[in-house]
């Protein structure tokens, strides 16, 4: 593993799901490929442990709480200079979001990600999504 790998590899993801079966598939799989993670299972406390741990990338659930609750996030994260820039990867199995939304999801540095998913795709993006990836 060369010196930008284990950069990569080091890096701290949040995850923020209500489902604690994806929470602990998730746990399991980010630990695997290398990455260090904290978990949101509500949304309503999510923004403020990830202004606490400043992580390097979000995995949000879009349903959670409420059925925007992952876009109502992102638009609170880009709203705040501090976390703007932080890349949101959107995680979702709703279809007529992802149809919809494309436009948004790219005006808010965010990509989308489909449920289910395969690892290699999620390894993928997260390694273009990281900063300095």
């Amino acid at each position: 593993m060369n010196a930008i790998q284990k950069e990569i590899a080091m890096a701290l993801i949040a995850v923020v799901n209500d489902d604690p079966d994806y929470l602990e598939m998730m746990r399991d799989l980010l630990e695997d490929l290398g990455y260090q993670a904290f978990f949101c299972t509500k949304d309503s406390g999510a923004y403020d442990a990830i202004k606490q741990h400043r992580p390097d990338l979000i995995l949000a659930d879009i349903r959670m709480e409420r059925p925007d609750s992952g876009i109502r996030l992102v638009e609170q994260l880009r709203q705040d200079a501090e976390m703007q820039d932080i890349p949101v990867i959107v995680v979702t199995a709703d279809i007529f979001f992802i149809e919809s939304h494309t436009g948004w999801a790219q005006d808010h540095n965010c990509a989308i990600l489909t449920k289910p998913f395969l690892i290699e795709d999620l390894e993928q993006l997260i390694n273009k999504m990281l900063p300095g990836a």
